[in-house]
């Protein structure tokens, strides 16, 4: 009993939400998101706590457009002039291409473990999710580039493998794969933030289905063709 009792007043939410929540609360400090959304917050709301109000929507759109457009920044001009002979480069832009894949998984991670109020709208964040996708596949692709994952160097074949990985969670074909401990490490990590990603964008989908009337009908449930949602999450596309 005692030890139940203990249990149970150390970690009354879970083990998940207890442990993740404190993890992602401090890996947030790292994310450029998290701060410009603080920011935006706060000087909309100056006189208020902005740790309790919700972000205007806008906010979260306009850096995944940027982030979107930054990563077309990188693949015309930077892509072109590759192979980069200076390690320290490669280094660099392999940080700086692998930042934004990791925003998004550290915020997918708070948004199944901790967050639980009401999204601004299911639709919205279906979207949302569908842009993190294109993020996912322009950033890896930087990546992969910068390496050498591949043979021929091509922009439109690092794109076309990525779009690829994210829809049958699979890789191009290994004629023009160079394979190595670092393209590699890099595939699997996409292929887990992808699936994770693909998992969220399904739940998503389904949140914003209407039930027929028969059906519900016929189940003696509810008539009314509201969408079957899921539970509420707060800032489901703040990705």
């Amino acid at each position: 009993m005692g030890l139940i009792n203990s249990i149970h007043n150390k970690i009354p939410d879970g083990i998940y939400r207890t442990y993740i929540k404190n993890l992602v609360s401090w890996l947030q400090v790292f994310s450029l998101n998290y701060h410009f959304k603080r920011y935006v917050r706060k000087t909309l709301n100056p006189d208020s706590d902005i740790n309790k109000i919700k972000t205007a929507p806008w906010a979260s759109e306009l850096y995944q457009i940027c982030a979107v457009l930054f990563a077309l920044v990188l693949l015309i001009f930077v892509a072109p002039n590759l192979p980069i002979v200076s390690i320290w480069a490669v280094a660099i832009l392999v940080f700086i291409s692998l930042y934004r894949p990791l925003e998004i998984t550290i915020f997918l991670v708070n948004w199944i473990f901790t967050i639980t109020d009401e999204v601004h709208s299911y639709k919205r964040s279906l979207a949302g999710f569908l842009i993190n996708l294109l993020e996912l596949v322009l950033f890896f692709s930087i990546a992969q580039l910068v390496i050498g994952c591949y043979k021929t160097n091509s922009i439109l074949d690092a794109i076309y493998s990525n779009a690829r990985t994210v829809v049958t969670i699979g890789p191009i074909g290994s004629y023009n794969y160079h394979s190595c401990i670092y393209c590699d490490i890099i595939l699997l990590a996409q292929i887990g933030v992808t699936s994770f990603l693909l998992i969220i964008v399904i739940a998503s989908a389904v949140g914003v289905i209407k039930v027929p009337p028969e059906a519900g009908s016929k189940n003696g449930n509810n008539t009314s063709n509201k969408p079957i949602q899921p539970t509420p999450k707060s800032g489901a596309s703040d990705g």
